[in-house]
């Protein structure tokens, strides 16, 4: 009698056992596949972030010309100005 209680005491054990390794193997893999998604998310997030600082640096660039090119542009105009009432000043 009391063997088999302790049998039976040792079956529900090892079911018990069975069980909370299963349940520990299903948490290990919900943690893995939660962890796979949050990197594949701060990936997208960082390649995200790589291209809107390429197209920042890019716009700066162009603003960059762009406002070399007219300040170029105004100080040519600036420079014919000159010339121009330099030549009426001496006429």
């Amino acid at each position: 009698m009391i063997q088999g209680e302790t049998a039976e005491r040792t079956g529900r054990d090892e079911i018990l056992r069975a069980r909370a390794e299963e349940q520990v193997q299903e948490v290990e893999a919900v943690i893995g596949e939660e962890k796979s998604a949050r990197e594949e998310t701060e990936e997208a997030i960082l390649e995200m972030l790589k291209d809107m600082v390429g197209k920042i640096k890019n716009e700066i660039e162009n603003e960059r010309r762009e406002r070399l090119q007219n300040n170029e542009t105004l100080l040519g105009l600036l420079e014919d100005t000159c010339l121009k009432f330099g030549n009426e000043g001496l006429s």
